[in-house]
């Protein structure tokens, strides 16, 4: 069962298990807007699995919040192993194409093989999200002071978006990403974009341990301000 929203009209942090009749319920019929975009999910799902190789779905974003009238939908797809892009029918085809999804489904539709989730190939630390357990656990470290609270409320998912693609081994490039030196070598900034500046999350990926997430901030200047390059040397160094 699907738990209650929180104050700020969100889920509580986790993974949380429903099937579609609840999510329904929930999500899907409050508004004209919800009708819409619902109806658009479930096409989705029925091209996705109709190669039979459909493992599991994950959903987030303003869909699965309070909000009346929700931008788009943001989807994960677990495949099976041996799934193929290519051995889908023509319509099937642009539920994987990230262009065509969106253009036709209003959907930010990602997908991974369903060995990604069970055993990602580079571990994250210090925020993981943790599919088998069903929980999520962050560090201490990461929740220091209330510019992380307002980071991890606005931005949770995009961030969460970006470090699970680092978690399946890809390399980041602008404008989802850039070295910091500065910081130290072998530092890169995960960048994700708010109305009040750009968040910034800086990550080290030279550990033997992972992916080491260990300082995040709002930058409104064009610079990178020297007290977040010095905070963040600091917590590196703390991890290592």
């Amino acid at each position: 069962m699907l738990p209650e929203l929180t104050d700020d009209g969100e889920l509580p942090p986790g993974v949380h298990i429903a099937d579609w009749q609840e999510f329904q319920s929930r999500f899907g019929i409050s508004s004209p807007r919800r009708l819409w975009l619902s109806g658009r999910l479930r096409t989705i799902l029925e091209l996705a699995a109709s190669g039979g190789r459909l493992r599991r779905v994950f959903v987030w974003g303003s869909f699965v919040t309070a909000k009346p009238a929700p931008k788009d939908l943001d989807i994960l797809l677990i495949m099976s192993e041996d799934f193929e892009t290519d051995r889908m029918s023509a319509p099937a085809q642009a539920v994987f194409d990230s262009t065509r999804a969106r253009l036709l489904f209003e959907s930010d539709v990602f997908w991974a093989p369903n060995r990604s989730v069970a055993a990602p190939a580079v571990p994250i630390e210090y925020l993981k999200f943790d599919i088998r357990d069903r929980r999520v656990r962050s560090s201490s470290l990461l929740r220091r002071g209330s510019r992380y609270a307002d980071f991890r409320r606005k931005r949770a998912f995009a961030w969460g978006r970006g470090l699970f693609r680092l978690q399946l081994g890809e390399q980041l490039a602008m404008p989802n990403s850039r070295p910091m030196p500065a910081v130290a070598a072998g530092v890169s900034e995960l960048r994700v974009k708010g109305e009040d500046g750009t968040f910034r999350a800086f990550y080290y990926t030279a550990s033997s341990r992972g992916v080491l997430v260990f300082h995040a901030f709002v930058k409104k200047t064009r610079r990178t301000p020297p007290l977040e390059i010095e905070l963040g040397r600091e917590r590196l160094k703390e991890l290592q």
